[in-house]
């Protein structure tokens, strides 16, 4: 049997499997450690509703809208979350020693649902969602907590995006910066007839700075 001195001078080589095959075999809970009247944040899906919508981007607004919920639930791997197990096998209320480290280095506290704050995590999709052209938008979630395990539902409505009918430049012909700007209209990034996209008038703003300072216009004052 490995000695207390030899198991942490092997630790990453070796504690690890270590200490999966140890939890494989006990079966421990992931919520063994989970507080009286909380839930472990279990997982999530993120499902947009947009029969009206001819652009036929729900698939990419759902995987754009999941990357907005924070906290992360725990690790998993194959369905199982080994890194939440080794920390409820090894939980020590001791801020040193063998079983403290391997809870601190190796393992993962539990992802409590009270720290998932779904109601500004709705506002944050109605905004990405906003920026996607969508002006009119609902976001809502649902919960369901079953066995300290809680999962949440969030479900997006919306309906046509706005979109760009058409594309000017207000420009002056007797200043030649202005000019210079005219001459690039044909490399825009903004199309008549696409949906309205903040990062896309972003990148447009970025085109045009980057132009101009390639001819000589170094001293540029942007405005929103």
């Amino acid at each position: 049997m490995l000695s207390t001195k030899s198991l942490i001078n092997l630790k990453g080589t070796y504690v690890l499997p270590l200490m999966l095959v140890f939890l494989l075999s006990s079966g421990c809970s992931v919520t063994k450690v989970v507080p009286e009247g909380e839930a472990l944040f279990w997982g999530y899906d993120v499902a947009v509703k947009g029969e009206k919508d001819s652009s036929k981007r729900s698939a990419d607004l759902e995987t754009e809208l999941s990357q907005t919920i924070q906290p992360d639930p725990n690790a998993s791997i194959l369905g199982l979350r080994p890194k939440l197990a080794i920390y409820n096998a090894f939980y020590t209320e001791k801020e040193k020693g063998l079983k403290h480290w391997i809870m601190t280095t190796i393992g993962e506290p539990p992802v409590l649902f009270s720290e998932l704050d779904t109601g500004s995590v709705s506002q944050v999709m109605r905004n990405r969602l906003h920026n996607r052209g969508y002006f009119n938008n609902t976001v809502g979630s649902t919960a369901e907590v079953k066995n300290k395990k809680a999962t949440v539902s969030w479900t997006a409505k919306v309906g046509e995006p706005y979109r760009l009918r058409k594309i000017e430049y207000t420009l002056n012909d007797s200043l030649q910066v202005h000019r210079d700007i005219q001459r690039t209209k044909n490399e825009s990034l903004l199309q008549p007839g696409e949906p309205y996209d903040l990062s896309t008038m972003s990148a447009e703003r970025v085109r045009i700075d980057g132009t101009l300072k390639n001819a000589g216009y170094y001293f540029l004052v942007r405005s929103c």
